[in-house]
């Protein structure tokens, strides 16, 4: 994505369609609890990315931020 935006050409490979896999089709969380703690730099940066996903891209892209609770 931030390739993209400085012009670069950029590729992307999937198994099958793009969307259908890894690249869309992630049960991934936007938490920060019971992280390991050289893993929450990313998941902090990666919060604040989604927060404005749709500014970013201009899709919500089914994104839903909730609580946390363990």
């Amino acid at each position: 994505y931030y390739l993209a935006r400085r012009g670069a050409r950029v590729t992307l490979f999937e198994r099958g369609a793009v969307g259908a896999q890894a690249s869309g089709v992630n049960f991934g969380g936007l938490r920060t609890n019971g992280r390991a703690e050289p893993e929450l730099p990313l998941s902090l940066r990666a919060f604040s990315q989604w927060r404005k996903i749709e500014t970013l891209v201009g899709e919500s892209c089914e994104t839903e931020i909730t609580g946390h609770i363990e």
